[in-house]
């Protein structure tokens, strides 16, 4: 059954190919017909125009040679489209006219009939009819008797061989007989009247000479090698000689269908791959040769077909681990056989889409060879990578010859990165083990290089406006194979990283090339991840400190080489005006503009902090007591970042450092800080903030409207103060601790009064600088406190400093100040109000009121109120809130938390305060008159500035004291206590019934009457 639906499949394919290649020989002549017959007509009118009767005579002279020279042809028989000219069935030239036709005769025939009854367009729609006998009759039958004595042979051998009736050399000899004869019958025909039979005798000639030789070699033994391949040759040849000989597609086709169907026909089940592939080499390079001489392309994507289902055929069957050689050798020859033959076609501008088809095709075949060996898998072939990725990278470069040669295929090499760079990332992730890190490594950078540089190269060779946009895509492709082995192994070399760095200036010079500095930013992107993934998920292994350092250094090198391109970029791109008047605009690289469009900002920040995140890397990999080596690496980026500050205005990278610097020197102090060597890592943080806080001074004037140098200046003493801090204290503690925030101070005073004597305070940059540095000096002289002293002190300080910034913004008026300021003061109020572990910070005192309550709560209650004092119009609002109102009402609360406090502790007898309001006589009139006393002081403060809220807050809190005194006290006192009571609180009442009487009663409008 299986044999019967191969017979018609291959009758079916053989007839469809046929047909379709006779009516295009048909179309094609008659089309040349035509050409010549409109060259003559040309050739008779310019003549006419010259001398009309010696053009009559011309015309004459060429209508008798054409008679002799041109078979007759039937006017009208060329189609408009290739469809109708299947349906076409050209009938015998013995059947036709004799009467020579003249070429004049001709074109007045096709002319179409101006008579209005048969309107041309439809005369142009009339086609002829099929003529089905003489289709059968010449051409159906002629091809059927082909295929069915092929078949007869081929079964007939079969037959021979399964039963043993003719001895091998026989069975060869009769088949070389038959085929000989029918080539011999097919020559001698007459092949203008028997064109189809003289075809197809010859086609089953040549498919039973490479079936006799094939048998004779493989089968039998009979021929070495040598011979079987020299004979092959010879067959090969004649097909290709028949077939251009007798311009005759279909023996071309019947040849390649035969000679591809001949291995399975007569397989024996053993491998001898050596002379199959050889024979199917033989098979595409007469076929391939066809196609060069004759263009006939469909043929060279037909042969491309049949030899991959050939490879795969045989992989399927004989393919295990030791043949791996062998199967290289297969699949590279064949794209090397496909490209070979695109790259003629195209220097013969013969090149179309069928052999661009068969090239990629078979090049993709061995593409899918290599996933196969990956996937299955053959972890013995995987283990040695040469073996996989030399059919890789043989095919990719076949798809970029492509890609070279066809304008119009240039995505090729998109697709062929894409796939080579997923079958390296497959293998490393399943099969890379550290002895072949460094194969693994050259792998990326080679298919980087190659992806990267080849879109590059081809746009300047032939251009097409602009490089490929997946040029730049392979560089950050290779960028995160490599992430593979990083985060896989525990021990890595120092190779890597000098890929990563590699991978870098690859993607820079391609962006620069290009004009693209997208890809700039991918790469610094996904080299900062690896870098977070390293600190984060890696195992604690690096190679040694001087390698690691010296991998940094070329980091830092390079990426400050980009960031001055970059600068320089920008800069000149900013360029613009008449050179007469030409005007450069600096770049805007305050903080609002982080993400411009150019990117050229952020490319230049990610360079500049990515030498300190590799240097914070080996920091916490290495343990370092002595920080010299990459403290000292940090000021020299620190310096270099700043002469980019000075000569390109890149005012950011100012702050870049400082965090780079800060996050450094966290980093050490986390993983490596001892005691031991103190006075070293204290003599590189003095060094630091010394760079950071210079700068700006002693280039004051080219720093004129620049605040990120000035900001970085006057927060690096903060900064820096943290680590000074922590440093001595471990180092060396002292009870005169306050004096180093003292020393810290010193340089802020300095450099505000240097501000003020050369920025008047009028101008907005004067404003914002002495607000900045003042700040910065209040916070260190604030700072003592907490540090000197303990506890409260802190809530002490900050309240002091709120209310020195709220002082300095009397002179700086700058929001900043205000903001932070009442920031402060809020923050103090609630640690002491809504905090209840402050009144058990110390045991209480044998003083009563002169404690420690006093002195916290009221210097912060005194700074509260000093601060709203100092908040005067139009100072005293942020948006619509009326901070100065804000800041009275917490100082009064706080001051009545504070009397509550005091009383509480004069009455409470253990080692704490303790809240009570019963059981003691003298403890609750003490209470009550208290907060009669400050509600009376509260009415009268409302009185005496006219505000209402205050007023209201005086009656609340006056009329909770009367409810107390009438529903709590009265019933526990008794005889002279109550009398007293009742008359403190009349003493407080009618004095504040006659203050409202005086100042806030209504006089009435008659006052006789009133």
């Amino acid at each position: 059954m299986i044999s019967f639906y191969s017979i018609l499949l291959f009758v079916l394919v053989i007839w469809l190919i046929s047909k379709v290649v006779k009516v295009s020989n048909q179309v094609e002549k008659d089309h040349n017909l035509l050409n010549d017959i409109l060259g003559r007509i040309q050739t008779l009118e310019a003549g006419f125009k010259q001398n009309p009767d010696d053009a009559r005579m011309d015309e004459t002279t060429q209508s008798s040679e054409q008679e002799k020279t041109t078979p007759p042809s039937i006017p009208g028989i060329i189609p408009e489209r290739f469809e109708e000219a299947l349906l076409i069935d050209l009938e015998p030239i013995d059947d036709l006219d004799s009467t020579p036709v003249s070429a004049a005769t001709i074109i007045q025939d096709t002319e179409p009939p101006n008579d209005s009854s048969n309107p041309p367009s439809e005369s142009r729609n009339v086609l002829p009819a099929v003529n089905w006998e003489q289709f059968m009759g010449v051409k159906l039958f002629a091809w059927i008797g082909g295929v069915a004595l092929f078949l007869g042979v081929a079964f007939f051998v079969k037959y021979s061989f399964e039963h043993n009736l003719i001895s091998p050399p026989i069975r060869i000899t009769i088949g070389l007989a038959i085929g000989i004869a029918l080539l011999a019958g097919g020559l001698f025909l007459d092949r203008s009247r028997y064109a189809i039979t003289v075809q197809t005798l010859c086609a089953a000639a040549i498919l039973i000479f490479y079936a006799d030789i094939f048998a004779a070699c493989s089968l039998y033994h009979l021929l070495p090698n040598p011979v079987a391949f020299g004979l092959m040759v010879l067959i090969t040849f004649t097909a290709f000689l028949l077939s251009v000989r007798l311009d005759a597609q279909a023996i071309a086709v019947l040849g390649m269908l035969g000679g591809f169907l001949t291995p399975p026909l007569l397989a024996t089940g053993e491998d001898r791959p050596l002379a199959l592939f050889s024979y199917i080499a033989l098979l595409d390079i007469g076929l391939l040769g066809v196609v060069i001489i004759k263009r006939w392309g469909y043929i060279s994507l037909l042969a491309g077909l049949a030899t991959i289902a050939m490879q795969f055929g045989w992989v399927g069957k004989f393919f295990e681990a030791s043949k791996i050689h062998i199967a290289q050798s297969v699949f590279i020859a064949f794209v090397l056989l496909f490209s070979a033959a695109l790259w003629i076609l195209q220097r013969k501008g013969k090149a179309e889409k069928f052999i661009c088809a068969a090239a990629c095709l078979v090049s993709a075949a061995a593409l899918l060879f290599a996933f196969y060996l990956l996937v299955y898998p053959y972890r013995e072939i995987a283990q040695k990578p040469f073996q996989v990725f030399i059919i890789v990278l043989t095919a990719d470069a076949a798809l970029l010859a492509v890609a070279w040669l066809r304008q119009e295929l240039r995505w090729v090499n998109m697709v062929a990165g894409a796939t080579a760079f997923l079958l390296s990332a497959l293998w490393i992730s399943e099969f890379l083990d550290i002895n072949l890190l460094n194969q693994a490594l050259f792998l990326c950078l080679l298919l980087a290089v190659l992806h990267g540089v080849y879109p590059v190269i081809l746009e300047r060779m032939k251009p097409m406006g602009s490089p490929a946009w997946w040029g730049h895509v392979f560089a950050p492709a290779a960028l995160l194979i490599t992430m593979i082995p990083l985060l896989k192994f525990e021990e890595l070399s120092i190779a890597i990283w000098l890929a990563i760095l590699v991978l870098n200036a690859l993607a820079v010079i391609l962006a620069f090339i290009t004009a693209a500095v997208k890809g700039i930013l991918s790469v610094l992107l996904i080299t900062a991840a690896m870098v977070f993934f390293w600190l984060t998920d890696v195992p604690v292994y690096l190679p040694g400190l001087l390698e690691m350092l010296i991998i940094v250094g070329a980091f830092a090198a390079f990426f400050l080489t980009v960031s001055v391109l970059i600068l320089r970029k920008s800069v000149t791109g900013q360029t613009t005006g008449s050179p007469e008047t030409t005007i450069k605009k600096e770049p805007d690289w305050t903080l609002k503009n982080l993400f411009p469009a150019d990117l050229s900002i952020q490319i230049t920040a990610i360079s500049a902090l990515l030498p300190f995140l590799l240097l914070i890397m080996v920091v916490l990999k290495q343990p370092l007591q002595n920080p010299s080596p990459v403290f000292g690496l940090a000021i020299l980026l620190g310096i270099l970042l700043y002469g980019l500050v000075f000569f390109f205005r890149a005012d950011l990278l100012a702050a870049i450092c400082l965090l780079g610097v800060v996050c450094l020197e966290q980093a050490w102090f986390s993983r490596s800080f001892t005691t031991e060597p103190a006075v070293l890592p204290l003599a590189w943080l003095l060094l630091f903030y010394t760079l950071f806080s210079l700068f700006p001074f002693l280039f004051q004037k080219q720093m004129t409207g620049r605040i990120i140098p000035w900001a970085t200046a006057a927060l690096a003493g903060p900064l820096q103060f943290f680590f000074v801090y922590r440093l001595i204290r471990a180092a060396y503690l002292n009870p005169y601790m306050g004096l180093l925030p003292t020393l810290f101070a010193l340089p802020s005073l300095l450099a505000l009064f240097r501000l003020i004597k050369t920025i008047p305070l009028d101008t907005k940059e004067g404003r914002r600088l002495s607000a900045l540095f003042g700040g910065v000096a209040l916070f260190f002289i604030t700072a003592i406190f907490p540090i000197q002293f303990d506890k409260q002190w802190i809530t002490i300080g900050w309240a002091l400093e709120g209310a020195a910034l709220l002082w300095l913004l009397r002179r700086v008026p700058h929001p900043g100040l205000k903001i932070i300021g009442t920031a402060l003061l809020v923050t103090a109020f609630i640690r002491l109000s809504l905090n209840v572990e402050v009144i058990q910070y110390y045991r209480r005192s044998d003083t009563p009121i002169l404690n420690w309550y006093l002195y916290a709560y009221g210097l912060v209650s005194l700074c509260l109120f000093s601060g709203a004092r100092l908040l005067k119009p139009p100072d005293n609002l942020i948006k619509s809130i009326n901070i100065q109102a804000v800041l009275y009402g917490l100082g009064t609360v706080l001051t009545f938390l504070l009397l509550n406090i005091e009383i509480a502790d004069y009455f409470s007898t253990g080692e704490y305060i303790r809240f009570q309001f019963s059981g003691s006589f003298g403890r609750d009139m003490t209470y009550s008159l208290a907060w009669g006393i400050f509600s009376f002081i509260i009415l009268l403060i409302g009185i005496r500035k006219g505000l209402k809220v205050v007023r209201y807050g005086g009656i609340g809190l006056l009329i909770i004291t009367i409810l107390k005194l009438f529903l709590h006290d009265l019933w526990s006192l008794g005889g002279l206590y109550r009398i007293s009571a009742l008359i403190g609180l009349s003493l407080v009442l009618i004095p504040v019934s006659f203050l409202y009487q005086r100042f806030l009663s209504v006089k009435p409008a008659n006052p006789e009457k009133g």
